[in-house]
């Protein structure tokens, strides 16, 4: 019983892998509130500090986002 328990789940990971190797790319949405200083700040007219919006920028272009 334990070695088909064991095939049945390999068997069910291998199409699972198989089913997202051929995946069109996704569209990363990244959100954040701006509330955790030092990490996020926000300006005086209530936008994302640059630094935080151009790192923000670096983790959507990494490769395989877009």
């Amino acid at each position: 019983m334990r070695i088909a328990l064991r095939i049945a789940l390999a068997a069910s990971a291998a199409m699972l892998m198989l089913g997202s190797a051929h995946a069109e790319d996704k569209v990363l949405k990244i959100g954040t509130e701006g509330a955790y200083p030092p990490f996020n700040n926000l300006t005086a007219d209530g936008k994302l500090s640059w630094l935080e919006v151009e790192c923000l920028g670096a983790c959507c272009n990494a490769p395989m986002t877009r």
